[in-house]
């Protein structure tokens, strides 16, 4: 048995699933929110600070919610 067969499962192709969703649902996430950011004033700091927080944790929990 080789090395490589460890990867072969059921399990880690349902991991390399659940990432590639992950990746996806984070790319809409950054373009949504590049989007409003370029509309949001750059006076607005903090609210564009709370902004990106939201982003990051809304990427978490579409990663766990896969």
């Amino acid at each position: 048995m080789t090395d490589l067969n460890l990867f072969v499962g059921e399990d880690w192709r349902t991991l390399a699933n659940e990432l590639l969703h992950t990746f996806w649902q984070g790319a809409v996430i950054a373009l949504l929110l590049a989007g409003l950011l370029k509309s949001l004033a750059s006076q607005h700091g903090r609210l564009r600070y709370a902004c990106l927080l939201l982003a990051m944790i809304a990427v978490l929990v579409t990663g766990f919610s896969t």
